[in-house]
């Protein structure tokens, strides 16, 4: 009895696996200031901020900061350079980012772009859901 309870307690439970990346952009890429950004998702569901409910969560876009550097087991916090889409979008434009950043950025310039996927309380799932930084260009 006591090596099948410690063995079930020893097993981490299952996650899906699950990504999360960009749907139009590459590395390098050049962008005009009001193209649209597609956030793209694979083995989970989409919920607004608050809904619960299984395999689901909402995009976070970090612009010039680093996923790795959020807390792992609290809910993370927004700011400039940290945006939640807790509606459940799944794209936005350029511009609406660029507007949201503090200080403005001066056009042309080049940002990295990050998607961090999390649960109805913000948090990030174990293991986190993070796409690969992306490195654009943006003209005027």
């Amino acid at each position: 009895m006591w090596h099948l309870l410690i063995l079930c307690w020893l097993i981490p439970p299952q996650q899906p696996q699950a990504a999360v990346a960009f749907i139009n952009l590459s590395e390098g890429q050049t962008l005009d200031h009001e193209a649209a950004l597609y956030f793209g998702l694979a083995g989970m569901g989409i919920a607004p901020y608050g809904i619960q409910a299984k395999n689901t969560g909402h995009h976070h876009l970090l612009v010039n900061e680093d996923g790795q550097k959020l807390p792992r087991y609290r809910p993370v916090k927004t700011g400039p350079n940290h945006i939640c889409y807790d509606g459940g979008q799944t794209q936005t434009t350029l511009a609406m980012v660029l507007d949201h950043q503090s200080p403005p950025l001066d056009l042309p310039t080049q940002i990295t772009l990050q998607l961090v996927f999390v649960d109805y309380q913000e948090v990030q799932f174990d293991p986190v859901i993070q796409s690969s930084k992306v490195l654009v260009k943006i003209e005027k």
